[in-house]
Formats: C-alpha cells, structure tokens, sequence
C-alpha cells in the first residue's frame, strides 16, 4: 500500500487558465519514504474546483493584516 500526501500548492492564473502546482510525498505502509516533495501541474477546468478556489481565495482576502502606514 502506498499513501500520498499534499505537501504544497499554490493555484495562480496563467495564460487565461487557472492552474495549480502542487508537491506531494508517497510512503509506503512501513513508513519509509518513496516520492519526497515531487511536483505536478494541472490545469483547473472543473466548476466545483474553481469554486472551492474561489472560496479559499475570498477568506484569504479577509485575513490580509491591516499594515500601519
């Protein structure tokens, strides 16, 4: 048995497409690590994702520290 695990992504336009880059690492049932931090790309097209995407985004936006000027 293998189980994989998002270590990373970041969802950025580009090219008028959506896109999300993520790292992920694969071990096996023992532990012992067989993928460490490897990167993929896809290319969002489904609604639901970019919903998903649009919610992390808006409470994003309401997190922004305020900045002292």
């Amino acid at each position: 048995m293998k189980i994989n695990t998002i270590t990373s992504f970041t969802v950025h336009d580009s090219g008028g497409w959506t896109r999300i880059s993520a790292t992920y690492s694969q071990v096996d049932e023992n532990g012992k690590v067989l993928i460490d931090n490897d990167r993929f790309n896809i290319v969002v097209v489904d609604e639901d994702a970019k919903d998903a995407i649009k919610t992390i985004n808006d409470l994003l936006l309401t997190k922004i520290p305020e900045q002292e000027e």
